[in-house]
């Protein structure tokens, strides 16, 4: 580790990472490439009608719904015990892809949206627990550089797995389903033997579950959370895009020939080096006397994700978002370096942003660790959840426009949040 001081939080974080690197390397594979994988079992069996869109769209809504009772339930259970029966739901998600029946697919999609609110608030509440104030942006810059590598493994493997073949037949996806949910049982037993937060920040104030309950709807009306709403709502749609819409619309687009199939693992491998070079930029950034604030940081990711945007404009057809097509975009030939070039962009624009969001909640309000983070997830999973089920009827020129407009909004909205909460930290540091 070098510079990093290998201390009992670090140590934690750097625990609690890796499990959720070996969960999301097979969740990513998953959800990244659902669209494409309901499609290939549609081909092979007619009575399979599962739309990828509207199953993601589907797992954020209940991911959202629930986060709303994540607060109470880790009030009783406590974050680890939460995060250990969130994975164990969202790897079932993955093993029940292997009976392709409609029914069953969709009682994943149950799983493992409610299962991924607890495993998320449960994580939220975990790193301030293991925190304290001045250390929460390194550990959250730390945990999402170790994160955001988890597109890479089973992507790699997809890669290969989809080389020259035009669609995934059925044994190339029993061996993905296979892989993920070993990947995933694998996860449980690590959080299983997560040690305790040793932070030093505030514990939650809460008597009850209906008191965290309660905390948590006053939370969400206050003034600073209203006014980051448009910011939560920017970034679940960026996310939604990047490693779900966007990596489909290169499957789907047969002007990159039979190397479509295997564009879109690739592109989510880019993604994800991107997302992790991002977050791992603000870890050392710190180390090396380099310091930066959060909402020049935020606007910086705006900009790369507006020069992807253009790209994507530029180079990949508005109908791709729908299905396979032979359309051209303003290229004819679509150039496969645009193509991953924009999705290292994205990916770099979300590691930057995922480390300034929770610094900024944590700093808000540190006694309310669940609540803030139920927020925040609630807030995203919901936009990223409307924003799934649109791109059944958004082409893909059409939400690049809107991702462009609302990231400005965002990106303001952001901004005036953080000049008060700096104020707000530098007076509480004066009383103390």
């Amino acid at each position: 580790m070098g510079f990093i001081k290998l201390t009992t939080q670090v140590i934690n974080t750097i625990q609690l990472s890796l499990s959720f690197f070996v969960l999301f390397a097979a969740d990513f594979t998953i959800t990244g490439l659902q669209k494409l994988i309901n499609v290939s079992i549609n081909e092979d069996n007619p009575d399979y009608d599962v739309d990828g869109y509207i199953s993601m769209g589907l797992i954020y809504l209940f991911f959202g719904i629930f986060l709303l009772t994540g607060p109470s339930i880790i009030s009783f259970v406590g974050p680890r015990v939460a995060m250990v029966i969130g994975s164990s739901m969202m790897t079932m998600f993955f093993f029940l892809f292997y009976f392709e029946i409609t029914w069953l697919t969709y009682l994943g999609v149950f799983l493992s949206g409610s299962g991924g609110s607890l495993l998320w608030v449960g994580e939220g509440n975990y790193m301030v627990l293991n925190s304290e104030t001045d250390t929460i942006p390194f550990h959250v810059s730390l945990f999402w550089a170790i994160f955001a590598t988890s597109m890479i493994p089973c992507n790699i493997y997809s890669a290969v797995s989809f080389a020259g073949k035009s669609r995934i037949d059925r044994d190339t996806r029993n061996q993905l389903i296979f892989v993920a949910s070993a990947l995933g049982a694998i996860s449980v037993a690590m959080l299983v033997f997560l040690r305790r937060p040793r932070g030093k920040m505030m514990l939650p104030v809460v008597t009850s579950p209906l008191v965290a309950m309660k905390t948590t709807f006053s939370l969400f009306f206050s003034r600073e959370f209203m006014t980051l709403l448009s910011t939560f709502i920017y970034m679940g749609f960026q996310q939604s895009f990047g490693w779900g819409v966007y990596v489909s619309t290169l499957a789907f687009t047969q002007r990159f020939g039979t190397f479509a199939t295997q564009l879109a693992p690739i592109a989510a491998i880019v993604y994800g080096t991107g997302d992790a070079l991002g977050a791992f930029m603000l870890v050392i950034a710190p180390k090396m006397e380099y310091h930066f604030t959060r909402r020049y940081v935020f606007w910086v990711s705006y900009v790369l994700q507006s020069l992807a945007a253009i790209g994507i404009f530029i180079n990949i057809p508005a109908q791709a978002v729908f299905g396979y097509t032979n359309e051209s975009s303003y290229v004819e030939t679509p150039m496969v370096w645009l193509a991953l070039v924009s999705s290292f962009a994205i990916g770099m624009s979300d590691g930057f942003y995922n480390t300034q969001i929770y610094p900024l909640l944590a700093n808000m309000y540190p006694e309310y660790g669940a609540q803030t983070a139920a927020l925040y997830k609630f807030t995203k999973s919901l936009s990223v959840a409307a924003f799934f089920f649109a791109s059944t009827v958004l082409n893909l020129h059409i939400q690049l426009l809107v991702m462009v407009i609302l990231g400005f909004i965002g990106s303001i909205c952001f901004s005036i949040v953080d000049k008060r909460v700096y104020k707000m930290v530098v007076d509480r540091e004066r009383k103390l």
